[in-house]
């Protein structure tokens, strides 16, 4: 009997995970004794989890951090050079304008860095998921992860539209501002009582905020008159509205700008590469090169008879040093073949630098051109699908030729982007408030970083409509409403190839439509004037005798 009861405690004690894990630790499970038997343990694996999530979110936000204030930092050099001195703008009145120009920099400097920050964005995307496919175990690209990719995205529209609702409106504001009334003071000198308004900078803020205010309840006001105009849509009250839905409309408007914008650069470009790479060379003065070469060969002969007349030892203690220092003047150069390879290689590159980066831009706009043509047949036969709302970027292959596909893409959004950015200082009216430098003022600034604000922020919409690229639109650029409407895309592809290839023909045709008109204007004007010109009358002399006889 207390054999059996000694066997049956053991069979029973061996069931338990505590008594086999003290005397046999392989027969159970490290994760399952982990989460029952060590409850420390858990909570070790936990706050280790914690620790590195806590981590990677500093090091992402510090990065990004760094990225804004490397483009501020551009940025604000670029409008300091742009804009015209205080003292020349009718806007400024005096030294108590100068906090108030400075925060209205400081608030264009921020916008401007959106824009800079909204056109390297998909650029940035791209290369940076294609790197983390190729290498994911990378030890130097540990910072570059999704979560930061995911986290540009959303802090870009996020000041896409404080800058474009809040920031650049409170500038301008800020400028005309005069202060409220309730900063008004009485000042008395003498005894004749005067009033004089302080422009303090309190009261010029509180002001300008509540333009703001008014502004942009009337901007949500229009929007939902807009929406609730559209019998198919859900009309939106004025507290459900949100700023992305007003941000659609304007992203409209920006693609819109673009679509007559980036045609037109395409042909104005190729006149503004000529324009910066062909530079008049200043012939030197012939004169000036013949004196010089004649003193020269005058110093050569007489150093020549100098040494040649008389040998070193004859000459005395100064003649020996003269005669050295000038034959280290007259004597030719050590090293002429390597000279003369260098300035036949720099007239090398001065002649054939033009025509390479002609064909340059004419390969990437022929690229450009069909991307989208070949984008709006796949569309019209339902080979490609309308862009869709992706929350996040997904772990699959973006690029059908992997890494050179991705680098090709760059340059033609990097080159699209330029080229948009030509066109819209081509146009009619934009060209004459085109920024210069130290000539502009800071309400001329403030309009041209809303204009390339609007533009830039539109830019991942344009080239994700156009089919320029195949990543998704992250964040809320994929909640935008008017890119899954077929219509609307279709039209816009449409219209942006027509208009891209009657651009560069009219561009590359001109000169010949020119001669033509001018030939045809020439023939036409001497057959005129031969028709016009009177006959002479060969009779003249013989009705003449007639009448005298």
């Amino acid at each position: 009997m207390p054999m059996s009861y000694v066997l049956e405690y053991l069979s029973v004690a061996a069931l338990t995970p505590t008594w086999t894990a003290s005397f046999w630790p392989f027969a159970v499970d490290d994760s399952q004794d982990g989460r029952e038997s060590d409850p420390a343990g858990a909570r070790n694996v936990s706050f280790e989890l914690d620790e590195d999530e806590f981590d990677s979110w500093v090091r992402k936000h510090i990065i990004i951090w760094l990225l804004f204030v490397c483009i501020y930092l551009v940025s604000f050099w670029t409008i300091k050079q742009l804009k015209m001195k205080p003292d020349n703008d009718e806007l400024y009145a005096g030294d108590e304008d100068f906090h108030v120009y400075r925060i209205s920099l400081w608030m264009c400097s921020c916008s401007l860095a959106t824009s800079i920050g909204a056109v390297t964005l998909l650029p940035f995307s791209i290369i940076g998921s294609e790197v983390l496919q190729l290498y994911p175990d990378n030890y130097y690209l540990q910072w570059l992860n999704w979560s930061l990719i995911n986290s540009m995205w959303a802090y870009i529209f996020s000041l896409s539209n404080l800058a474009l609702f809040f920031l650049l409106p409170f500038a301008y504001f800020f400028l005309e501002s005069q202060g409220l009334s309730f900063n008004r003071h009485r000042h008395e000198i003498g005894s004749l009582p005067s009033i004089s308004i302080t422009k303090s900078v309190k009261s010029r803020i509180v002001e300008t905020t509540i333009v703001c205010f008014l502004v942009l309840v009337l901007l949500v006001v229009l929007a939902d008159v807009i929406f609730s105009l559209n019998k198919n849509s859900i009309s939106f009250s004025l507290f459900n509205l949100s700023i992305p839905l007003v941000y659609s409309l304007v992203s409209m408007i920006g693609t819109v700008i673009l679509l007559v914008s980036t045609p037109l650069g395409f042909s104005k470009m190729f006149d503004v590469c000529g324009e910066l790479l062909i530079t008049p060379k200043v012939l030197p003065k012939q004169p000036e090169e013949d004196v010089i070469r004649l003193e020269r060969l005058a110093e050569y002969r007489r150093a020549g008879r100098l040494l040649g007349s008389a040998p070193a030892c004859c000459l005395g203690a100064g003649d020996a040093d003269i005669a050295m220092r000038l034959k280290s003047i007259v004597a030719p150069k050590k090293f002429p073949i390597v000279s003369r390879v260098f300035r036949r290689v720099a007239n090398a590159f001065d002649l054939l630098k033009y025509p390479v980066i002609i064909l340059v831009l004419l390969a990437l706009t022929i690229i450009s051109v069909s991307m989208v043509v070949v984008n709006s047949l796949q569309l019209l036969f339902g080979f490609r699908a309308l862009p869709e709302y992706v929350q996040y970027v997904e772990l699959r292959s973006r690029h059908t030729f992997g890494i050179i596909g991705a680098i090709v893409e760059t340059f033609i959004l990097i080159y699209i982007a330029i080229a948009s950015l030509v066109g819209i200082y081509s146009m009619p009216y934009l060209s004459t408030h085109r920024p210069r430098k130290g000539t502009t003022s800071m309400t001329a600034i403030i309009g041209n970083c809303a204009l390339i604000l609007m533009v830039s922020s539109a830019l991942p919409v344009l080239a994700r409509t156009l089919g320029i690229t195949s990543f998704d639109l992250l964040g809320a650029y994929g909640r935008i409403n008017w890119i899954s409407n077929f219509t609307l895309v279709m039209g816009y592809n449409v219209f942006f190839a027509t208009f891209s290839i009657l651009s560069l023909v009219n561009k590359f045709t001109t000169p010949v439509r020119r001669e033509l008109a001018r030939r045809l204007w020439a023939v036409t004007r001497r057959d005129s004037m031969a028709f016009s010109s009177p006959r002479p009358n060969l009779n003249t002399s013989g009705t003449s005798h007639n009448k005298v006889d």
